[in-house]
């Protein structure tokens, strides 16, 4: 079945050509004069800032002339260090830049770094010169704010030579690959399946992982009218699934993961229908399987982090742009009054924040709770093989503790 979906997906990246190609002839051409810019390093950095956590900003400071001149390098130069970080937060705000405060104090940062190197034309030569994808990508992770996703995509935008065969498995990357029915154990594996699609439709990597971005919603309707049309060609008979109502307690903000969290929520039912099954069967004796993975994804979306691309990276689980890190613990109880606990492997790997989040049975958000490092060490206490936050309801709460979502009192 995964397969009729994926030849479904490499005929549509196929055809039509001529209007895509058109698309991707001018995203090229934007990227290459992009990367010829004299303040490559520079601009690209403003953008990346303009757009993290939303595309309004690029509106309101890369197509604003007056607010962009305001911050270029050259006219930031003649500043004092005060002066500057003022302007710069000043221009943020009223570019509507999300988090423009933090966001203004790490490109004050990176003026310093741009200044340290040599300006901004020295900058560009000693990124250029960089040998190869992995230390084009280090030298970009050097400038504050800038983590893998977005050092891998100032490249790829850029569509430079050496990413051209480049796929950023991002959300939406994910979401086409759920819908193809795959799942994969690393970010390199996912990136090889997309590479080999675009080999098959005759296409670069790079092209793939623009088309996918612009078009997810039409690549996604290709896929599951391949799955409905297999569907009505088996015989036998289906039950219907179960209509699911919103949830009125816990939301995202972001319309796209709205809709993605409401078909998570559909999805979960049946999940979870299925495995009750299979426990009755004795077959499935866990319950530990999903958990993990959606609350990382519900903290990500509400807290707007970049998940790390190992699932098993040591002691983080994502970081926020300023490059503070994370890690993200789920517990399952019948309410807030419910004891658990948090355990931390080894809290010798130190991280800025631990974000517990409390589930019901049916995986709906109870709370989730940002508690940082410091309390967790305060709080916390070392038992034979891990170090231990324990929750024991209204008593656990601390003032050091932001409950960033409470579903009601605690009974």
């Amino acid at each position: 079945m995964g397969g009729e979906r994926r030849q479904a997906l490499v005929d549509a990246l196929r055809l039509p050509r001529s209007e895509r190609h058109e698309e991707l002839r001018r995203l090229k051409k934007w990227g290459i004069s992009e990367s010829r810019r004299p303040d490559f390093v520079w601009h690209i950095l403003l953008q990346s800032f303009a757009t993290w956590g939303g595309s309004r900003g690029a509106e309101g400071l890369i197509n604003n002339s007056d607010n962009y001149d305001r911050v270029t390098f050259d006219r930031l130069s003649i500043l004092g260090p005060k002066r500057r970080h003022e302007a710069i937060q000043r221009t943020f705000r009223r570019a509507g830049i999300r988090y423009a405060e933090k966001k203004a104090l790490l490109m004050t940062r990176n003026y310093e770094l741009v200044a340290e190197i040599g300006g901004p034309e020295e900058a560009k030569k000693k990124a250029l010169a960089q040998d190869g994808r992995e230390a084009k990508i280090a030298f970009m992770k050097r400038f504050h704010g800038i983590g893998d996703k977005y050092a891998r995509n100032i490249w790829m935008d850029v569509y430079h030579l050496d990413f051209r065969n480049t796929i950023a498995v991002d959300q939406r990357i994910k979401k086409v690959t759920r819908a193809l029915g795959y799942a994969f154990a690393t970010y390199e594996e996912e990136e090889r399946f997309y590479q080999q699609i675009a080999e098959e439709a005759g296409l670069e990597g790079w092209e793939v992982d623009r088309l996918l971005y612009s078009h997810t919603d039409h690549f996604l309707t290709v896929i599951s009218q391949a799955r409905t049309e297999r569907s009505a060609g088996c015989e036998g008979s289906f039950r219907a699934e179960p209509k699911v109502t919103e949830m009125n307690t816990f939301g995202l903000t972001n319309e796209e993961d709205k809709k993605t969290f409401a078909d998570a929520r559909r999805l979960i039912r049946g999940y979870l229908d299925a495995r009750d099954g299979l426990k009755r069967l004795g077959i499935l004796r866990t319950g530990r399987t999903l958990q993990g993975d959606y609350a990382e994804w519900l903290v990500a979306r509400l807290l707007s982090l970049e998940l790390s691309e190992s699932s098993v990276q040591k002691g983080i689980d994502a970081k926020d742009y300023q490059d503070r890190t994370y890690q993200i613990k789920s517990r399952i109880v019948a309410n807030l009054s419910s004891p658990t606990s948090f355990d931390l492997s080894d809290p010798r790997f130190r991280f800025d924040f631990l974000v517990a989040v409390f589930f019901d049975p049916q995986l709906d958000v109870l709370g989730v709770l940002r508690v940082p490092y410091d309390v967790v060490m305060d709080l916390g206490s070392q038992t034979r093989t891990t170090f231990r936050l324990y929750w024991r309801g209204e008593a656990s709460l601390d003032d050091r503790m932001e409950r960033l979502f409470w579903s009601g009192s605690i009974t």
